[in-house]
């Protein structure tokens, strides 16, 4: 694994510099008050989708009327570009499904926690365990710039994992989340 990791970052390494100087240059401009990147778009995306939320906050807009409700809230050098979802998953559910969608969604990836158990001295439970929360924590990381679950595949990557920890079982002596 550490051979893998070395020879990665050796592979990638231009590509690696590029990103963090391109997003260094994001964060500038959106400190300049631009939202001239992907970064400022992002951000302008998800003031708007706030104030979408605090229209409607226990059921939400809907998902046909989710963009509707956010674009009169983004500024006018933004509000020009189409976007299907606010780039940020949970703020997507929160504006279509209100905080009730939102509570449901943030069960997709506490219930993981709860179907393997606390920790053991088992190792194999151990490493499922590890499994369940490496998935969650990729999700969840590429959810809060994103948005999740809009294809069947991705469905399935994140469910596919996580079936399999399930299925092994946790140990009936520990508590979950101890």
């Amino acid at each position: 694994l550490a051979a893998l990791l070395a020879v990665s970052g050796f592979v990638l390494k231009e590509r690696i510099s590029e990103s963090l100087s391109a997003a260094a240059a994001d964060v500038q401009l959106l400190q300049e008050g631009s939202y001239n990147s992907s970064l400022g778009n992002r951000a302008a995306l998800w003031m708007a989708a706030l104030a979408a939320i605090a229209e409607k906050p226990a059921l939400g807009h809907g998902e046909a009327g989710k963009m509707d409700a956010v674009i009169p809230h983004l500024p006018k050098q933004v509000s020009y570009l189409r976007y299907s979802h606010v780039h940020n998953a949970l703020l997507d559910v929160a504006v279509s499904g209100g905080m009730l969608g939102a509570a449901a969604f943030l069960g997709l990836f506490i219930t993981p926690f709860f179907l393997t158990g606390g920790m053991s001295s088992r190792e194999d439970l151990n490493r499922n365990r590890y499994t369940a929360a490496s998935t969650v924590a990729v999700f969840a990381m590429n959810g809060s710039v994103n948005s999740l679950f809009t294809h069947d595949l991705i469905g399935v990557l994140y469910l596919l994992p996580l079936i399999l920890v399930a299925s092994v079982g946790g140990d009936p002596e520990v508590t979950p989340l101890r």
